[in-house]
Formats: C-alpha cells, structure tokens, sequence
C-alpha cells in the first residue's frame, strides 16, 4: 500500500508526463526563439559577410593608394640620394681637376718665378 505511488509514477500518464505537457508550451516557444535566432544569425553573417568584403574591398584600394603613395615617396627620396651623390662626385671630379690644375698652375710659376724648392714644397702641402 505504501509502495503505490512509485508504482503509479512509472505508469503513462504519471506526473513525469504531467510535466512534460506543461512543459512544452514553453519548449515550443524556445524552439520557435532558437529557429529565428538562427535565421537572423544567418542573415547576420551573410550581411558581415558582405560588409567584410565591401571593407576588404576599401581596405585594399587604401591600402593600394597608401603603397602608391610610399613607393613614389621611396623614389623621390631615392632620386634624392641619386642626386646628391651625383653632386658629391661631380664636386669631388671638380676638386681634383681644380687642384690638380692649381699644382701645375703653382709648380710652373715656381719654376719660372723662384728657383727655391721651399716656396713650391709650402704651396703643395698647402693643397
């Protein structure tokens, strides 16, 4: 007698199935919540997705734009570099022709002017 109501827990109809029947209003509704949040995530990440390849998309031409921009900076500088070294050899070119020019120029006038050794020796130290 006392052991009945186990016994009638585990007929159909009991109180698990009791509950379940309660339950499944909600469960429906939680299964209907889940089936649109499934859909919106997908929709969702359909229109990141598109908007991800519209930002790639942007972010490629700026970035394009940005390493235009750099290289014809690197070749300005470049050209920079190119011309002042130009520069330095064309002023080194200059300084050795000049000076060698100023040797003969003072050794011819050494020897013309003054016989001495010591006044030609100064000046080419000098230079």
């Amino acid at each position: 007698w006392r052991k009945a109501p186990f016994h009638l827990s585990l007929q159909p109809g009991s109180l698990h199935t009791n509950r379940l029947k309660h339950l499944v209003p909600f469960l429906s509704a939680l299964l209907l919540m889940t089936t649109i949040m499934m859909v919106m995530m997908i929709v969702m990440r359909m229109m990141m997705m598109m908007m991800m390849t519209m930002m790639m998309m942007m972010m490629i031409t700026v970035m394009t734009m940005m390493m235009m921009m750099m290289m014809m900076m690197m070749m300005m500088m470049m050209m920079m570099m190119m011309m002042m070294m130009m520069m330095m050899m064309m002023m080194m070119m200059m300084m050795m022709i000049v000076r060698s020019f100023c040797v003969r120029v003072i050794e011819a006038y050494g020897h013309s002017h003054a016989q001495n050794s010591h006044y030609r020796t100064f000046t080419l130290s000098a230079f």
